[in-house]
């Protein structure tokens, strides 16, 4: 074999080990998409395409954000028909739990709304999710068929509307199991795709042979290829 098909292969091997190493692993990359209330409305609905598949709504997750009162305002994660998706809760049903990076959820889920925060002036102040950044499990999927499971990482800014605009909803990244598995808080999130163990010796490897090669060269002034 020569030394072009030894690094071929090396080449292709790396490229296949890299490509597993989150298999079933569904990534969104950072998006920071901001959900607000306009000011003077009374509230506004987002609907999350988590899977990016614009032809079905097996993957929606959605989001409102309202004001109903003086002084009230709810944030929530709604599952209902066309809007399958829900975040979890753990012991503050019916407010999404906030996990920290590598927490296993307990995977419990609602079917009605989800709150990620209640604030109503001399009633509620309440939810995980209150001028703080942080994770919650997610499962999407047709109420009759599979489910899938992931998270989702958030963050609430202005909780108590000091700038009079309203709370700032912000989904930050998320990442999901399209094979039914649980996953980890965090697992799969990535701003570069790194390489699996394997692959870097591997990659080590080729760099050795290319290495070697040019010494040879320098030795002998000519490149055997």
């Amino acid at each position: 074999m020569t030394f072009k098909e030894i690094l071929s292969a090396i080449v292709v091997a790396s490229v296949l080990l890299c490509s597993q190493a989150n298999a079933g692993i569904i990534y969104s990359g950072v998006r920071n998409i901001e959900v607000t209330i306009a000011p003077g409305e009374p509230g506004t609905i987002f609907t999350l395409d988590v899977a990016g598949d614009s032809d079905g709504t097996w993957d929606n997750l959605q989001f409102e954000l309202f004001t109903f009162g003086p002084g009230s305002t709810l944030g929530a994660s709604t599952s209902w028909v066309g809007s399958p998706g829900v975040l979890g809760y753990e012991s503050n049903f019916p407010y999404v739990e906030n996990y920290n990076f590598g927490d296993m959820p307990a995977n419990l889920y609602g079917s009605a709304s989800i709150m990620l925060w209640y604030l109503s002036e001399g009633y509620y102040d309440v939810g995980a999710f209150r001028d703080v950044r942080g994770y919650a499990s997610m499962m999407i999927g047709d109420f009759e068929g599979p489910k899938v499971f992931g998270w989702i990482q958030l963050e609430v800014q202005n909780y108590y509307n000091s700038d009079g605009l309203g709370q700032r909803l912000t989904i930050i990244d998320w990442a999901f199991e399209d094979t039914g598995a649980f996953i980890t808080i965090g697992e799969g999130q990535q701003s570069i795709p790194v390489p699996a163990p394997n692959a870097f010796v591997l990659m080590l490897l080729a760099l050795a042979v290319v290495g070697f090669t040019i010494k040879r060269k320098n030795a002998s002034g000519v490149l055997v290829t």
